[in-house]
């Protein structure tokens, strides 16, 4: 159990709406020691339990097709995540899964200048979202950090969920072409949960000197 890590309702807010629609459609779909969430207000600064959102999480990645994930349904949680809480962008989500709130971490991004401090500002945005968990960056080569998430539970859906929120932090941050690769988890029994990103050769990444 992790009822001492919980999770902020901006993250809690958009499974919840999305399960109130499918559930319509499929009476029972959440299990009644969780169904007071599908009539609970959720607020996006308020806190919530850890493996109550996980459990809520699973129940709804299997409401969704695989193929129309491109083929990780958790990693597409968390780019449609960072369209709706950096942009306010939900074209992807149909209109009676959306929650009430978006854009609540609208502006962020805005006025970061440099590659590393905008490293920095897409990790601390993802760290948001829970009340534990840090992520530390190392340099391994001119265009590639490692990126190492520390003091979190073990957690394959969230980490893959993590993959797709800092793919679409670049993305929207227009910087270039940024490679976001999760290379270890500790949720599918490695001993840490890791990611790589590699910077096209078109980006300067004269100021990663930092993470040496």
């Amino acid at each position: 159990m992790n009822g001492h890590v919980h999770v902020k309702g901006s993250a809690l807010a958009g499974c919840v709406a999305a399960l109130k629609a499918a559930d319509e459609k499929r009476p029972g779909l959440v299990p009644d020691p969780l169904r007071h969430y599908l009539s609970d207000e959720i607020t996006v600064t308020g806190w919530y339990p850890f493996d109550d959102y996980v459990a809520l999480l699973k129940i709804l990645a299997s409401t969704v097709d695989p193929t129309k994930a491109k083929g990780d349904v958790y990693r597409a949680f968390g780019v449609i995540a960072a369209q709706r809480d950096l942009r306010g962008v939900q074209d992807n989500v149909p209109e009676e899964q959306r929650p009430q709130q978006a854009a609540v971490y609208s502006g962020k991004l805005k006025g970061v200048t440099g590659l590393a401090s905008l490293v920095r500002r897409g990790l601390h945005l993802r760290e948001l979202y829970y009340s534990r968990g840090y992520y530390k960056v190392k340099r391994l080569a001119e265009r590639k950090l490692l990126v190492t998430l520390h003091d979190f539970p073990a957690s394959a859906e969230l980490c893959a969920t993590s993959t797709g929120f800092l793919i679409e932090v670049f993305r929207s941050a227009k910087v270039g072409v940024v490679w976001v690769e999760r290379v270890s988890c500790r949720g599918n029994g490695d001993p840490e949960c890791r990611w790589e990103l590699k910077f096209d050769e078109k980006i300067d990444v004269t100021d990663l000197v930092v993470f040496e």
